[in-house]
């Protein structure tokens, strides 16, 4: 696991409503996200994406939501700010 896996755990969580049952974020759910298997834990299913089709896929993922959604995260590069 990497501080990467932790992030995508945690922005998950993140957009979640109050009940914990819905995304606030069509798109942002765990299921969505990694056509997860729900009969597996949850670090198998991130896992086995991961294997699949490598961390770039989940960032693309959230790059493409922030992008339909105008969400803008505190980890991206603006005009004028260095990183």
């Amino acid at each position: 696991m990497t501080i990467g896996d932790i992030a995508f755990c945690v922005l998950g969580d993140l957009f979640l409503n109050a009940d914990w049952t819905e995304t606030t974020i069509p798109g942002a759910g765990w299921n969505e996200m990694l056509a997860a298997d729900d009969n597996l834990p949850g670090w198998d299913q991130l896992n086995g994406f991961i294997v699949k089709h490598g961390r770039k896929a989940l960032q693309g993922k959230w790059q493409a939501l922030g992008t339909s959604t105008k969400i803008r995260y505190f980890g991206m590069r603006r005009k004028g700010v260095s990183g």
